[in-house]
């Protein structure tokens, strides 16, 4: 079992990553509403490519963080199943060592998936937030080299 200060560490990172996610959430939508008030009058034309994949990508990020955010809700529900398996209070398990070894395992299995696909999620919703801001950049400089031209 875990002592006080391991929970406590444990605790004070999952906290962290969850504000990281909440923080790259709020930088996406902040990023798309910015971005729409900016171009609110302007006319729709083919130099626009750049800013509609940006928008696309800071969609892509919020959607990542939000699945990132479900599958940590579902790990650590899936912990305190665990947990219960292993204390033999488990409903459906009891508290046979033979069904605690297979309720273990199969949990196991769902833990790993979950946080594997947590963290992909995790980790693109970082990048696309990166990529829409490259592309926005990428978008206001050929803006400005087009009227720089005309």
């Amino acid at each position: 079992m875990a002592t006080d200060s391991e929970r406590e560490l444990f605790r004070l990172h999952r906290e962290g990553q969850t504000k990281y996610t909440y923080f790259l959430l709020a930088g996406a939508a902040t990023a798309i509403g910015f971005s729409l008030t900016q171009t609110g009058e302007l006319a729709l034309s083919p130099t626009h490519l750049p800013l509609g994949i940006a928008l696309l990508c800071w969609a892509a990020s919020f959607f990542c963080g939000c699945k990132q955010l479900q599958y940590v809700a579902s790990t650590l529900y899936s912990n305190a199943e665990l947990l219960k398996i292993h204390a033999g209070r488990h409903p459906q398990v009891g508290n046979h060592p033979h069904d605690i070894q297979i309720g273990h395992e199969m949990l196991a299995r769902t833990l790993e998936k979950s946080g594997v696909r947590s963290g992909r999620f995790g980790a693109w919703q970082f990048r696309l937030l990166i990529y829409g801001a490259l592309l926005y950049i990428a978008w206001h400089i050929f803006e400005m080299w087009v009227r720089a031209t005309v």
